[in-house]
């Protein structure tokens, strides 16, 4: 059984890639370790067939076969050789510059020392253009069989969510600095729809814009978010133009998708798929949510789910051991 490390050292971190990823390799027969350097991120339910959670103490340098070590964040270069490891994955999910400029530490290094790195985007593998040899797209993907429980329509609103009027224009994910607050605020002043907002703040002490019709609804525990989802009458990704978005693969997307849903977003490169609204303005955007409150095809709703199934994170498993099985091997 061949084994995998991912390193962590955040606390309170949402359920993103990494974690899909090291419980998707369990469930393909990896051993999966999730250690976390610091301190747990015990609100996360991650359990899962062969995974284990380590806090703050090291695993055994022993291992039953070959070993993977799988680094996201390029400061922890440093934890390289420390777990007898044969094999060192670079996962280069973001663009380490702007709110993320700090991953720029040991970033060289890391590239260096990596045996494979993988990237999330086109703009990403530019990024790493001088490692091309061993730089490999991987994009982000769906929880598909649990985003597609939205779809059901048994499924009861939350109770935060069961009194705000309809149509609701939802989001899921940080509410950070990177979106794009303006549209925010031109949205909520049309006065057509509720905008609500699943998440944490991120970089931010409030909101930077409040309305009557804006709902901030905090972060919900993980199983709870296709409850909300299943209300989301359009989905949105507005976020700024920036070298950060511009890199960015949003997995929001696909778990959108997962539940047949319209979303709308701004023109970001790696929106620009034939089941996703993108807008280059203010009205634009405004217009294409309009639009997409309007009835919906059943075969649109069947190709969006569709597209999510075949980018699920069973399939970017898959992939990724077909990189990197025959280097252990």
């Amino acid at each position: 059984m061949f084994e995998i490390i991912l390193l962590n050292c955040f606390k309170n971190l949402m359920f993103q890639r990494p974690h899909q990823l090291l419980k998707e390799f369990g469930r393909q027969g990896w051993l999966s370790v999730l250690y976390n350097l610091r301190a747990s991120s015990s609100s996360m339910d991650l359990s899962s067939e062969n995974f284990y959670i380590y806090n703050k103490t090291c695993p055994s340098p022993q291992k039953q076969d070959k070993r993977v070590l799988w680094i996201p964040y390029p400061p922890l270069y440093s934890e390289i050789g420390k777990f007898n490891e044969d094999l060192v994955i670079y996962d280069c999910i973001d663009y380490p510059g702007e709110e993320f400029s700090h991953w720029q530490k040991g970033l060289q290094v890391l590239r260096e020392r990596a045996d494979v790195i993988f990237v999330t985007s086109e703009t990403l593998y530019q990024f790493n253009k001088n490692y091309r040899s061993k730089t490999f797209i991987c994009k982000n993907g769906a929880d598909f069989s649990h985003f597609s429980k939205a779809i059901h329509p048994d499924l009861k609103p939350p109770q935060d969510i069961k009194n705000i009027k309809r149509p609701i224009i939802g989001y899921m994910g940080a509410v950070a600095k990177w979106i794009d607050w303006r549209l925010i605020d031109a949205l909520s002043k049309k006065k057509q729809f509720s905008l609500v907002f699943i998440g944490p703040l991120f970089g931010l002490s409030e909101p930077p814009v409040k309305a009557s019709n804006i709902f901030y609804l905090g972060k919900k525990e993980y199983g709870e978010l296709p409850n909300y989802l299943r209300f989301f009458d359009v989905c949105i990704i507005p976020f700024q133009k920036s070298n950060l978005t511009k890199a960015c693969n949003p997995v929001k997307m696909y778990e959108y998708l997962s539940a047949g849903k319209s979303v709308v977003a701004t023109d970001l490169d790696e929106c620009r798929i034939d089941v996703v609204k993108v807008c280059s303005t203010h009205e634009g955007f405004y217009n294409g949510i309009m639009s997409s409150l309007k009835s919906t095809p059943k075969e649109t709703i069947d190709k969006r789910i569709a597209f999510a199934r075949e980018n699920s994170w069973e399939q970017r498993v898959k992939l990724i051991r077909s990189v990197i099985e025959p280097k252990l091997q």
